[in-house]
């Protein structure tokens, strides 16, 4: 099966704490990487685990809080000075181009790369990417400024082939093709060979569901239901609950509750506050309502 994981480079709200970074996640689907959030530092984590910028085609940012974008201008000015000819495809919500803009002005900076700024629409969901690997789609949350969700999700793939079908007698690769693509293939002499005994069903596709800063809201459930993994903020504890309703996120235990309705596969839970030096208070309070929890721990390739 073809990779599709996530790489956690920060799980910090606001400010730097106890050794945690910012937001921001990179994710593999297919050796086709995109960077969701990119707060202060990512180019920096990106290095530390050895993670090549200059693959990263796409960005999204969920909104303009600064931790979770105040890494981008370090991030594709260092791509620039590395020398990336590749176009760069960045969505966030309006602002954030004029912001580089000024920057680049203000320094005399130019970049030798193609810079796609898309718009997120405010409270809309709205397609922002599909193509024959996959498809991200981006959906409102409840914060105190416009602030979006993501939904990666992966294509259908193609039939696999039953490679042990036919023995000491392997088949050319463009019957093998055909068969996959569940079409059946006929030979000269009228045998047929039915894509449906050489072959079997592809593999059902993976999702991936971010929900960065909100409160408790159930209005996503619809567009991260049934996802195999999901990251939801979880910046205070029920002992702060009050705090959290105040600053618009989450608790942990906020973040099983939706797990639970949305019926996910596996919850990982970040944004900690720096109040907090010890984490083990947010997995005992999901778990008591979603059992399959995890912290989303820097450094840690989650698989989908």
């Amino acid at each position: 099966m073809s990779k599709f994981e996530v790489l956690v480079l920060g799980n910090s709200s606001a400010v730097p704490a106890y050794g945690r970074h910012p937001t921001s996640h990179l994710v593999n689907i297919h050796e086709h990487f995109l960077l969701i959030d990119c707060g202060e530092g990512t180019q920096e984590r990106l290095s530390q685990y050895k993670c090549k910028p200059h693959k990263i085609q796409h960005i999204f940012i969920s909104h303009l809080h600064g931790d979770h974008y105040f890494g981008l201008f370090g991030l594709i000015t260092s791509m620039n000075l590395s020398g990336r000819k590749d176009k760069l495809t960045i969505y966030s919500p309006a602002g954030v181009s004029e912001l580089v803009a000024a920057i680049s002005q203000l320094s005399n900076s130019v970049f030798n790369y193609e810079i796609d700024w898309k718009i997120i629409k405010p409270n809309e969901t709205q397609t922002l990417l599909d193509d024959n690997v996959k498809s991200v789609i981006a959906f409102p949350l409840n914060h105190r400024i416009p602030t979006f969700g993501f939904l990666v999700k992966e294509k259908p793939g193609k039939r696999i082939f039953k490679s042990d079908a036919f023995g000491e007698n392997p088949l050319e690769y463009e019957i093998i093709r055909q068969l996959k693509d569940a079409k059946d293939y006929t030979y000269p002499d009228g045998t047929i060979l039915k894509y449906e005994v050489y072959t079997s069903p592809p593999s059902f596709p993976r999702t991936y569901a971010f929900c960065s800063d909100t409160l408790y809201e159930p209005a996503v459930i619809p567009h991260i239901a049934k996802a195999d993994l999901l990251y939801h903020e979880a910046t205070y504890t029920e002992l702060h609950k009050d705090k959290a309703r105040e600053n618009h996120h989450s608790t942990a235990l906020d973040a099983a509750r939706i797990a639970a309705m949305a019926e996910v596969k596996k919850l990982i839970i970040g944004h900690f506050s720096s109040r907090y030096k010890q984490l083990d208070h947010f997995t005992t309070e999901a778990r008591g309502i979603f059992k399959n929890t995890q912290l989303a721990e820097e450094g840690t390739w989650y698989p989908v």
